[in-house]
């Protein structure tokens, strides 16, 4: 029971933030596409506007926009501490998006990134602009992705180059 419960804090220190930021953004998105009831509507918000700046902004450092389009099986490592995602941006499914990573516009009324599914994005990268990058596609530690990426490739670099 010991050996469980301490696989179980392990398990909740590397990864329990990035589940409840997830879960929160979920919550934002789920409301604000789907409950559009005058009574309720304003009610969840008001509580997923809370749960946002406690935990997502407060303990996690960083954003993530309900309007934001996020497939499922979005993974945070390491808690997903300081990553920022656009509300303009697009994520696939079994996307990986490491620590310190910001996935947004490069001006206040530009475009934003459309990633694919099965995307991996290490530590401390930037992906700006209205950019594609394709499925399987990896995005190397603090790379700076201005240009589309294809499909299964892999960029590194500041300013990021196809390897």
């Amino acid at each position: 029971m010991k050996l469980l419960i301490n696989s179980f804090k392990e398990k909740w220190r590397i990864s329990g933030y990035a589940l409840l930021s997830i879960g929160i953004y979920r919550l934002g998105n789920y409301t604000y596409k789907n409950l559009r009831y005058p009574v309720v509507y304003p009610i969840l918000m008001i509580f997923y506007k809370f749960l946002d700046l406690l935990i997502v902004q407060g303990f996690n450092n960083s954003e993530i926009h309900y309007p934001t389009k996020i497939g499922e099986n979005l993974k945070l490592p390491h808690g997903g501490k300081g990553v920022i995602i656009s509300s303009k941006a697009s994520i696939g499914n079994n996307v990986t998006i490491y620590h310190q990573v910001t996935i947004g516009t490069i001006k206040a009324n530009g475009g934003a990134p459309k990633i694919g599914d099965n995307v991996f994005i290490g530590a401390g990268a930037k992906v700006l602009g209205p950019i594609v990058i394709g499925e399987g596609a990896k995005i190397g530690a603090n790379a700076v992705v201005i240009h589309d990426v294809p499909a299964n490739k892999t960029t590194t670099g500041v300013p990021a180059k196809l390897q």
